[in-house]
């Protein structure tokens, strides 16, 4: 049975994650909180950083939770899509090459988020099926 405790422990795991992806890339987190405990973010980058699309956070971590539920080291779709957003390695090669990252690695976790923030940039959020129903329900 999964506890609140365990939902907010892989949050968090969730989200130092991304934290760990931010300082890799040179972005600055303002962390706002509102009463409800809800938080918003906005980010300062430098001009070589990933961006977030309108500095969405909660849409880069909610792709993350839905899609590999946080983990980096899981496989889908028959073991066809690997890693922390699924990626399949025919897409992460054919991206990855797009977005000029030739060095990236297709299991690693830190490239594979920041290929997805160039993707969600430049409109190919559409490759996740997570993308589509979180947008479907905005």
């Amino acid at each position: 049975m999964v506890t609140n405790h365990d939902v907010i422990r892989k949050r968090l795991t969730l989200i130092l994650l991304f934290l760990l992806f931010c300082l890799t890339f040179n972005i600055f987190i303002h962390i706002i909180t509102d009463n409800r405990g809800a938080y918003a973010a906005s980010l300062q980058q430098s001009q070589t950083a990933a961006y977030l699309p309108g500095n969405d956070v909660n849409l880069v971590i909610n792709i993350m939770e839905c899609e590999s539920g946080g983990r980096y080291n899981v496989a889908g779709d028959g073991g066809v899509s690997v890693g922390i957003v699924q990626f399949q390695k025919a897409t992460f090669t054919k991206f990855k090459h797009l977005a000029h990252m030739p060095h990236a690695r297709w299991k690693n976790p830190i490239d594979q988020l920041r290929l997805m923030v160039w993707m969600l940039n430049n409109g190919y959020g559409k490759h996740w099926t997570c993308y589509r129903n979180l947008i479907a329900m905005d």
